[in-house]
């Protein structure tokens, strides 16, 4: 088991620890590997065909997926970046998070991330190392393989600016690719830019239900008013995944999903508070047991990559364990509420 967290500020129903989901690497589980981006099977299709192309030029190639927040980059970029026919093409992948609080002690980290995935040595030595002497072995690491580097969540061209000096520029199909709320990297002629539309309605109705079904039809009687909640919800994969989460943990009743149709109508609205909007919902609907387990996690820094066993201590440390009547003990109880938390935020049931 991978026993890390990755913590980001979108990340509130997204955890990722190694058996428990994927990190992006390639030891993906058949769950995960059934997660395709509903609504969005086009632009994989173009953005593979983009990714094994062999570029023009003789020039590295930059590819950008631009959306809103919510709007599926990342999950669009994770599917195409464990596909085996890209675990298989190239020769170093690796994927870098990138903060929006950037600063120049951030090109450090990545360039540190770029290796650690791309290079056999000692990572220890990494810390030894200059900025500049790290540039340079990344630079001596990718030169003359093919490359594929994912930066995630880039908010700024001064991100890019710090560290693209380090990507030898040579024509071996290699490729960077960006996601972005918005475009920040100007490509010019050497690259593709991938904007990513709203779900459609009907689109929307499809993963609103595999999140809450998983491979189980939806009852007749919640189907209108399922198409309700998934409209509701302006085409936001995020905010569909969201609900489903509550949905999800809640009676399939007409009344129970009347309820929170009613209470989402009252917080939907076409601007990016609404997405988070929507999540404060989902938090709302947590059990009193999981709320402070969760917020806790906040306390860390955006992209922080959290240590499964140091979290669970700490939170025993803080008394947000309780001892249960079946015997267990503070440390399988803990395990419980993150695994609990984890499969809230697949927005899966136990028939999925």
């Amino acid at each position: 088991m991978v026993s890390s967290i990755t913590f980001g500020f979108i990340i509130l129903f997204y955890f990722q620890t190694g058996d428990l989901g994927s990190s992006g690497g390639s030891n993906t589980s058949k769950e995960e590997k059934e997660k395709v981006v509903v609504g969005f099977e086009e632009e994989r299709k173009i953005l593979m065909e983009q990714l094994h192309s062999n570029g023009e030029g003789g020039r590295l190639e930059i590819i950008s997926i631009v959306g809103p927040p919510g709007g599926g980059k990342t999950t669009l970029a994770k599917e195409v970046y464990q596909d085996p026919l890209t675990l298989y093409a190239f020769q170093i992948l690796a994927w870098v998070v990138v903060s929006q609080d950037y600063d120049k002690n951030m090109k450090r980290d990545m360039l540190i991330s770029i290796l650690k995935s791309a290079s056999q040595e000692n990572h220890g030595e990494y810390e030894k190392s200059s900025t500049d002497m790290l540039g340079e072995k990344v630079h001596k690491c990718l030169k003359g393989r093919k490359y594929l580097i994912v930066l995630d969540d880039i908010w700024s061209i001064e991100a890019w600016n710090d560290i693209k000096r380090s990507f030898p520029n040579e024509c071996k199909g290699s490729k960077v690719l960006f996601t972005s709320r918005q475009l920040v990297v100007q490509s010019n002629d050497d690259g593709c830019v991938h904007r990513l539309a709203p779900l459609h309605e009907s689109c929307s109705w499809e993963l609103l239900q595999k999140k809450v079904f998983g491979m189980k039809c939806c009852p007749p009687q919640l189907v209108d008013i399922g198409k309700q909640i998934a409209k509701k919800c302006e085409g936001l994969p995020l905010a569909i995944v969201a609900i489903a989460g509550i949905l999800a943990t809640k009676d399939k009743t007409l009344d129970v999903w009347e309820e929170v149709a009613k209470h989402l109508s009252s917080i939907i609205a076409k601007n990016q508070e609404g997405c988070m909007e929507i999540l404060e919902l989902s938090y709302n609907h947590l059990p009193l047991h999981l709320k402070a387990c969760f917020v806790y996690i906040g306390g860390f820094p955006e992209d922080y990559q959290i240590s499964v066993r140091e979290l669970i201590w700490l939170w025993i440390a803080e008394g947000f364990i309780q001892k249960s009547e079946r015997g267990k003990s503070l440390e399988a109880i803990a395990k419980d509420y993150l695994n609990d938390l984890i499969n809230r935020s697949r927005s899966r049931n136990g028939s999925h």
